[in-house]
């Protein structure tokens, strides 16, 4: 939680007390869309205002009386500046209570939090996604994560000072809450990936050690790890980060067809079946061998809306003229007809 404005603290209480003005509500309207976390500090707020009253001590209770008169009496002087009158915002002597109590318990939050974050770092954590499984979830500041199967991220439990940092392997679709104050950064193993507020799809290949970006919106700034290089992406546009830290930007892609994963959709365009085989394997958590070499060089165009495995495999052996047996976790496959 971070230190309100002074008028912010007035509104909030004059809105809560029920005799805040359309323009005052408009203000404090406009200050709760600005940034989610300002949302957060409200119902903190709210919260302490219809808790039990606060205990505080004789001396803390005198500074926050005084805070709060001075901070009325700086309003007062203003509005009779503006307007030659006196405009009451709300009854003073109740203002004053609660406000104080508000006030109060914000410096106290204030203290414990920041000696807690000077004395201990922010907790991360790691979300794995097994194979067979996705996940989604929600980062402490409203930005969404669909995580792959076989993917694994790592956050801090709350974003600090003024960066949003995950660590990323495998692959994850975001849509990031915009703050420009805060960037946004997808580390992989060989790329850094910043936004401000947008959606897009990252999939890093640690093994490989190849990462991939797609924007579906707004604008991505994607630099290498290995070379002083930087591209940027908008809608549409993917660029891939290789072995070597090259980048391979391409442009009118179908960033739909790349994000169908996250709504259980596969898309193939005109794929081989060795990159099908790979994306497959970890989806229904299964092991593909094939017989002939060149069954991996067949060609698969087709999108499949949330298929069973079964439905998946007699799709390809049909349009591959290909068979297939299952043999516990394992599907093999080979050729209807092979030559003699």
């Amino acid at each position: 939680m971070s230190d309100l404005d002074k008028n912010i603290t007035l509104l909030i209480v004059a809105q809560l007390n029920g005799t805040a003005s359309q323009d005052e509500l408009n203000e404090l309207e406009r200050w709760l869309e600005s940034d989610p976390l300002n949302k957060k500090e409200y119902t903190e707020i709210k919260a302490i205002m219809l808790s039990k009253q606060i205990e505080h001590t004789p001396q803390e209770t005198e500074m926050a009386y005084s805070g709060i008169e001075k901070m009325i009496q700086e309003r007062t002087n203003e509005n009779i500046s503006q307007t030659g009158k006196v405009k009451s915002y709300f009854p003073v002597k109740m203002a004053i209570g609660i406000a104080a109590s508000i006030i109060l318990a914000l410096v106290i939050y204030i203290s414990i939090d920041k000696s807690w974050k000077s004395d201990s770092p922010t907790a991360m954590i790691t979300k794995n996604c097994p194979k067979g499984e996705k996940l989604h979830l929600k980062l402490s500041d409203g930005s969404e994560v669909w995580l792959n199967s076989d993917s694994r991220i790592t956050f801090p439990e709350y974003f600090e000072k003024n960066s949003r940092s995950i660590n990323l392997e495998g692959e994850a679709f975001f849509e990031v809450v915009k703050n420009e104050q805060k960037p946004f950064v997808v580390l992989t193993s060989n790329a850094q990936i910043k936004v401000v507020g947008t959606s897009f799809n990252v999939n890093n290949h640690s093994i490989d050690n190849i990462t991939e970006t797609t924007v579906v919106s707004g604008t991505v700034l994607v630099s290498s790890s290995l070379k002083s290089q930087t591209v940027t992406l908008v809608e549409n546009q993917h660029v891939k980060v290789d072995a070597k830290g090259q980048l391979l930007k391409e442009e009118n892609i179908n960033s739909e067809s790349i994000i169908d994963w996250k709504d259980n959709n596969l898309f193939f365009n005109d794929v081989s079946l060795a990159e099908v085989f790979k994306e497959i394997e970890p989806w229904f958590n299964i092991k593909i061998q094939v017989n002939d070499e060149s069954i991996y060089r067949k060609k698969l165009r087709a999108k499949f809306m949330n298929p069973s495995l079964t439905q998946l495999l007699d799709h390809i052996s049909k349009v591959m003229d290909i068979e297939y047996q299952i043999e516990g976790e394992t599907v093999i496959f080979k050729e209807s007809n092979p030559l003699p």
